[in-house]
């Protein structure tokens, strides 16, 4: 139980390093809901070629237990892995954090003592045997020197492998991504237990935690853009099932995760992830690539409304066959971003402007491997907007009673077919928007007014982009202060109750 302390380091490196190999690759038919063989030709993402030097360096957030008996929340920044070697079969990477950079706290419950703190001066190296052909772990091995901050800290030193095995308990290498990766393709991770064999410089014998993931699938749902590091990249999303819940970014151009999340990984016996989160910081691996040609100028209308949908076209192609992804600029703060297509492919694009003006707009290409070409040539787009015509005079009572409401119409038409909302004003400075209506439907709004006096109501049109009419011709509106009808009902109720007040009344008539 003791070496169990330090489980939270293994965790964290045992999540860091099982990440890019191969796997028993399936394709999802998403209108059938069936699986069936894949079998692309034109591949997403192809198996990434690494060369020594190559690095990646990343941050990790990550926290969870085992069981009642430990409990961790870590930070580990600037863990650094590079490929100090290339053979024929496999890949040699380096793994480092340095002095500082292994910070958090952890609690573990001792069969007779309760030990918690914060780590203190921690690092980490060690090394990765990669198989070439799939990137497929085939062992993780290093060392963590720190301390555990208390009264008197308390250092320690841990040597630690990793080794992975399959449900017949013969030893296997690890299994997460596979390629070649395209859009839709999906795979299985196996069963698989995980033992890690501990030596720590506190205790004689070596210790050792066992723990496994359960049979899962995975799922490429499309490309997304990124931003890591103030670089942009694109990227393959990926998802797990229910029995991983994990949403993973592979970019061919990093040749590597540039982000991952996991939430609630059970590895079974009691250990569990609570949440795990990795981001790529920075890359020295680039793809020997060359940039998609400047593409055309964009093709279509240049006289527009605003709200009109105009439809656009543009194409390029890439000196190395790569597929291509459009970003267009359309002049007024927007932007799209293309899916992926062949080189070569025209791309077409649907727009609207949502105020007037002239747009240039213009296009970039870039391929997969982050290799931009330069904007195309402009094309300038003169968006215009008519105003609706003037509204009719607002219809409805001229003359209104205090403080009663009174309803009011109206109707105009918009040139370009625009839904239109109506500005009443009162004439005694207060004023009401209506909800839009569709050009030509007639519109109604209430209003009653506090004070006596004579009104002029008066209304203007606006459409949906902001553009206004001009006012109507006014309606005139007389409003008494007093409500002579109800007035003289009240009197007659007063009459009615107190006969002798009637007899008053007879009096003096007869007088």
């Amino acid at each position: 139980m003791k070496g169990k302390i330090f489980f939270v380091f293994v965790i964290s490196m045992l999540l860091y390093v099982s990440f890019s190999t191969s796997a028993i690759n399936i394709h999802f038919n998403c209108n059938q809901n069936v699986i069936t063989e894949t079998n692309t030709n034109n591949n997403d993402a192809n198996l990434p070629v690494w060369t020594v030097g190559d690095s990646w360096t990343y941050d990790m957030v990550i926290d969870g237990q085992q069981g009642t008996s430990l409990n961790f929340d870590l930070i580990i920044n600037n863990i650094k892995l590079v490929v100090v070697e290339v053979t024929d079969e496999t890949y040699k990477v380096s793994m480092d954090v340095p002095s500082g950079d292994v910070r958090g706290s952890g609690g573990v419950n001792f069969d007779i003592l309760t030990l918690s703190g914060n780590l203190i001066n921690t690092k980490l190296n060690g090394e990765i045997l990669v198989n070439i052909s799939t990137l497929e772990i085939i062992y993780t091995e290093g060392t963590i020197d720190g301390a555990i901050d208390k009264i008197v800290d308390i250092p320690f030193t841990i040597d630690f492998n990793l080794g992975f095995y399959n449900e017949s308990l013969n030893q296997t290498n690890y299994s997460s991504l596979q390629f070649p990766m395209n859009v839709f393709d999906g795979w299985i991770i196996p069963f698989m237990f995980i033992i890690v064999e501990m030596h720590l410089s506190l205790l004689d014998d070596p210790s050792y935690t066992y723990m496994f993931t359960d049979v899962h699938y995975m799922l490429c749902e499309g490309w997304e853009t990124l931003t890591v590091d103030s670089k942009e990249y694109d990227a393959l999303f990926i998802t797990g099932d229910n029995a991983v819940k994990a949403e993973i970014y592979y970019s061919p151009a990093a040749g590597n995760l540039i982000k991952l999340d996991y939430k609630d990984l059970d590895l079974g016996y009691g250990s569990k992830i609570n949440s795990f989160e990795m981001t790529l910081k920075s890359t020295t691996f680039e793809v020997v690539s060359n940039p998609p040609i400047k593409p055309t100028s964009i093709q279509g209308p240049i006289d527009m409304f605003v709200g009109e949908t105009g439809s656009y076209e543009t194409s390029s192609t890439d000196p190395d066959g790569d597929e291509i992804r459009y970003f267009i600029d359309w002049g007024d703060g927007t932007t799209f971003t293309s899916d992926f297509l062949p080189s070569g492919v025209m791309q077409s694009f649907e727009h609207k402007w949502t105020s007037k003006g002239s747009f240039d707009v213009k296009v970039k290409a870039r391929d997969k491997y982050g290799k931009e070409s330069s904007w195309s040539d402009p094309l300038s787009v003169n968006v215009d907007n008519n105003a609706p015509e003037k509204p009719q005079r607002p219809q409805g009572p001229v003359r209104g009673n205090y403080r009663d409401t009174h309803t009011y119409t109206t109707s105009s038409i918009d040139p370009d077919g625009h839904r239109i909302r109506y500005l009443f004003d009162w004439g005694d400075g207060s004023t009401t928007w209506s909800e839009y209506y569709d050009s030509g439907q007639t519109a109604s709004v209430s209003h009653k007014w506090s004070l006596q006096g004579t009104y002029e109501i008066k209304v203007k049109a606006q459409d949906e982009y902001g553009e206004e009419s001009e006012w109507s011709d006014p309606l005139s509106i007389i409003v008494p202060k007093f409500k002579l009808i109800q007035r003289l009902d009240f009197l007659h109720k007063i009459i009615n109750y107190f006969p002798y007040f009637q007899k008053i009344i007879t009096i003096i008539n007869m007088e």
